[in-house]
């Protein structure tokens, strides 16, 4: 028993030491640390005591430059379903897109040809396989297409808003 109780007295002595070595330690860590620099204070480090201080002016956020329209009028087709040839499953290609261009005349005629739109959009996507849903191929050969449809005007882009391939 007597070996006992002097193991028990050494580890907690070794305890208190890494404590007190630990103490020690964040003492002199806390007191070693840089300081902030205080707003009154003429305490700058070397490389700052001859810049000026920044102005509130300087400090502004710029604000974001403007982004130019290239194409000012856009017709949006949301929410085709359209099947996926050859898939051992099920799938689906859920798709929506802005027709982009730059005529105003040619509002008109794609409200009034928005069911052909849809067909063909559908027709032109549904003849691809699983392996061919290159969405940039696939926007210009749907824009030459759609563009063959129109009179009085082109669409200048095409872009998907939506592109994804859904289990049904």
């Amino acid at each position: 028993m007597a070996g006992s109780g002097k193991i028990k007295w050494l580890s907690v002595l070794i305890l208190e030491l890494m404590l007190i070595a630990g103490i020690i330690a964040t003492g002199i860590w806390w007191y070693s640390r840089p300081k902030p620099l205080q707003e009154n204070s003429d305490k700058r480090p070397p490389h700052v005591a001859d810049e000026e201080k920044p102005s509130s002016e300087s400090l502004a956020i710029p604000a974001p430059p403007k982004i130019l329209n290239l194409y000012p009028y856009e017709f949006l087709i949301q929410e085709l379903f359209i099947p996926v040839r050859e898939a051992k499953e099920q799938l689906y290609l859920r798709t929506s897109l802005k027709l982009r261009y730059s005529s105003a005349t040619l509002t008109q005629e794609l409200k009034d040809k928005k069911g052909q739109l849809e067909i063909l959009l559908k027709y032109g996507l549904s003849e691809k396989y699983m392996g061919e849903f290159n969405a940039d191929s696939v926007r210009r050969e749907l824009l030459a297409k759609i563009n063959r449809m129109l009179k009085s005007g082109k669409i200048e882009d095409l872009v998907f808003t939506d592109f994804r391939i859904e289990l049904k």
